[in-house]
């Protein structure tokens, strides 16, 4: 395996940010199964059956999921903090972390 210092801060950029759309991804479809679910156990809780539980990922793989998007996200704004506007301007601009879902309602 080479070393991340083999690649460009570009490459570094591009490698992180697409492994963290992947994680992202994964992520949105467990919240999408867990929203499901929980629709499930208000309208329809005898729906539910224990072996469609077991297709649930484990405590630890989500959590596993969730340490590589911090990862994958601080190794994009590092790589981010020390590109030229060059750089920059060759990868677009970064992506708006931590902004709000238009589709949930603030409680």
């Amino acid at each position: 395996m080479a070393s991340a210092l083999a690649y460009s801060l570009v490459d570094q950029y591009c490698v992180a940010r697409d492994a963290l759309n992947e994680v992202d991804s994964d992520l949105g479809s467990i919240s999408a199964l867990l929203a499901d679910v929980a629709d499930k156990i208000v309208d329809d809780p005898d729906s539910l059956s224990p072996e469609s539980l077991q297709q649930w990922p484990s405590h630890e793989a989500i959590r596993a999921m969730v340490r590589a998007r911090k990862h994958y996200h601080d190794a994009m704004q590092a790589a981010w903090t020390h590109m030229t506007d060059k750089d920059r301007r060759t990868v677009g601009r970064m992506p708006p972390f931590g902004a709000r879902d238009p589709t949930r309602p603030l409680i």
